[in-house]
């Protein structure tokens, strides 16, 4: 006997199912479905775990244990496997697009009159002097100084990793705040201090910037659950055709 059954939620989709004594739950978040990247092959593989539970549901009490796992198998073949392939697909291409995103934003970058031989001088220097010293010395050239200790590497900064990490976003973060000024021309309204407006605004773009790399960081933690997600579904198609795991990642993957 096989049970099926649909638990949405605004926040996921629970998918439950049982055969016998065995009962999984695979829940597929909203927000994944939601997601431009991987939304439209995540919804597929719902839909098609759906239609094959449903249907086995409905035909069990007519099969033989062994016709429901056949049944499951041809069902899976079907359906199942070409919306787990493209899920597989989309979240690769996913992975190389924000990975290359967030290494273009997190890289510094200098101007061509600064010479690696320099930034290497300022990384020894920085090393030598006291650490509330030097990180004020960064903060207050993040585009120079910081970016010479970020692109040395946390290794070589000598600063504690969660320090190191801290100073290498507030670079990244003003480094594309210079670039969206640059690229969308942002300038400051007139106020009473400066009626004439029309300067640079960095902080509007300093907003703009954190917010973009707030929402890049967000979507990289999103696509990284998508492994579990799919390990979730191999656990599922076992289930359905009274196999290994392992044996149903091969269907899977095939």
């Amino acid at each position: 006997m096989f049970e099926f059954l649909l638990n949405p939620s605004p926040r996921a989709l629970a998918i439950h199912m049982a055969r016998g004594e065995a009962r999984h739950v695979l829940t597929v978040e909203t927000d994944l479905t939601a997601n431009e990247r991987v939304g439209n092959a995540v919804t597929a593989l719902q839909t098609s775990l759906a239609t094959v539970g449903e249907d086995l549901q409905r035909r069990g009490p007519l099969l033989s244990p062994a016709g429901l796992s056949d049944a499951a198998g041809a069902a899976i073949d079907t359906t199942v496997r070409p919306a787990y392939r493209d899920v597989v697909a989309s979240t690769l291409a996913a992975q190389r697009a924000l990975e290359a995103e967030w290494a273009d934003i997190m890289t510094p970058r200098f101007r061509d009159s600064v010479a690696p031989a320099a930034r290497v001088e300022q990384r020894e220097h920085v090393r030598s002097r006291k650490l509330p010293d030097a990180l004020a010395a960064a903060q207050g050239d993040l585009l120079g100084l910081g970016a010479a200790i970020v692109e040395g590497g946390q290794g070589l900064s000598g600063l504690p990793t969660d320090i190191f990490q801290r100073l290498q976003r507030d670079v990244a973060v003003e480094g594309l705040a210079q670039r969206i000024v640059r690229d969308a021309g942002l300038k400051t309204e007139p106020t009473l201090e400066n009626p004439l407006g029309g300067a640079p605004d960095l902080e509007t773009a300093r907003t703009n910037a954190a917010g973009r790399l707030d929402r890049l960081d967000n979507e990289r933690a999103l696509i990284g659950r998508v492994p579990a997600l799919l390990a979730s579904v191999i656990t599922a198609v076992a289930l359905m055709t009274d196999a290994t795991r392992q044996k149903a990642l091969e269907r899977l993957a095939a």
